[in-house]
């Protein structure tokens, strides 16, 4: 049993012959011309639509699912304006597609939905105890949250989700076979007699001591330790950072996120993005009243350093076999930190799994992966994902 995989990357201007370069160059690495799955990722400045018939043009009928983020990565450094993808030809992993549009109103319903249409497909026999979905969806209006929320309720803990949110400017969508979908969920499932690796980790340290949440109101942090937020921030921080005022808050923010310590020791991220008149920080995600969080911070050598222990994560679970092929989800908010640095990331990847190792990500708008030693998947901020596909028995 094998599985290998391939991918192809272009930066023409033109949208169908994007997709269609992209396409070509992955199915002729991998000498086949039908692939058994293809992930396919975007940017917003191409016709997403267009960008699709020219992978169709030389896909064939393969399953296809895919989303438009903030620029993909592969061996070759960050493409910021760019179609890339990944085919996969694999004779042991079994592969279940669905997807779901998305309103306002009914995110959670069709989660569970989709959800439920996987848990229907999962294969309970002994030769393919390991599984794992890839999760894909719109990011605007904080959908992944009730997204996360919605299968992890049907799915619990059988089933570990991972993914990314995609952009949500206007042009943006998400690919489902032959489709080019705005406020779609979008899914995979993927079942496999071999481990199916995922790495999770962030790069950022807590500073100061542990502050309780006295008041919330959803994303917001009102009070922390029955005083204003940001008062309480600004304590911490003025001494070391002198240029921190409210009108420089999110530029600071940047390097300084929340943190929410989880049972393993790791902390789960929330980005800080602006600051209210009465002193109440918002965030990326909801935050719960009465929740411990520490303020975090870090720097690219922080973020090197969590890039590397996500790749090392992953390549551990995959128990002793090779890895055919990586999928990385890594935070948009993270790449103005690296200015021109952002290649040192996938370089430092690529390390881990090897010079041959095919690997394709995004920049996602919101992750979602099971915490280390949490058995349920969670929304994170500012955060990488990698995931090792196993390659043979």
């Amino acid at each position: 049993m094998t599985t290998t995989a391939a991918v192809g990357a272009s930066q023409r201007k033109d949208s169908y012959q994007a997709g269609r370069s992209a396409i070509k160059q992955a199915l002729n690495k991998l000498n086949v011309q039908k692939a058994d799955l293809i992930f396919l990722f975007t940017s917003e400045h191409y016709d997403q639509a267009a960008v699709l018939r020219g992978v169709r043009s030389m896909s064939r009928s393969a399953p296809i699912i895919g989303c438009c983020g903030g620029g993909n990565l592969t061996r070759k450094g960050v493409l910021l304006k760019s179609v890339a993808l990944m085919a996969i030809k694999s004779d042991q992993f079994q592969i279940t597609l669905e997807s779901g549009q998305i309103t306002s109103d009914n995110i959670r319903k069709v989660a569970e939905q989709v959800a439920e249409a996987l848990e229907s497909q999962i294969d309970t026999m002994p030769s393919v105890p390991h599984r794992a979905v890839v999760v894909l969806s719109d990011s605007a209006d904080r959908k992944l949250l009730d997204i996360v929320a919605g299968m992890t309720d049907t799915l619990g803990p059988i089933c570990p989700l991972v993914g990314g949110g995609a952009s949500d400017h206007a042009p943006a969508r998400q690919f489902f076979n032959d489709q080019a979908l705005p406020r779609t969920l979008v899914t995979a499932l993927l079942q496999s007699p071999h481990p199916i690796g995922v790495g999770v980790r962030h790069g950022w340290n807590p500073v100061g001591g542990p502050l309780v949440v006295s008041q919330s109101e959803d994303q917001f942090i009102v009070k922390l330790n029955g005083r204003p937020a940001y008062e309480v921030f600004y304590e911490i921080f003025a001494s070391s950072a002198p240029e921190l005022r409210r009108e420089t808050f999110f530029q600071f923010t940047r390097t300084h996120p929340i943190g929410l310590p989880q049972i393993s020791g790791e902390y789960l991220i929330r980005e800080v993005v602006q600051v209210r008149a009465d002193g109440g920080i918002e965030c990326v995600g909801h935050i719960p009243e009465n929740a411990v969080v520490r303020f975090m911070q870090g720097d690219r050598e922080s973020l090197l350093v969590g890039a590397q222990q996500a790749a090392e994560d992953a390549l551990r679970a995959l128990q002793g076999h090779p890895a055919a092929a990586v999928l990385v989800f890594d935070c948009v908010s993270r790449l103005p930190i690296w200015g021109d640095r952002a290649d040192e990331e996938i370089a430092v990847i690529q390390k881990v799994f090897g010079p041959e190792t095919p690997i394709l990500g995004m920049y996602s708008y919101g992750e979602i992966a099971n915490p280390i030693g949490v058995n349920l998947a969670a929304y994170h901020n500012k955060t990488m994902v990698v995931v090792a596909l196993p390659a043979h028995s």
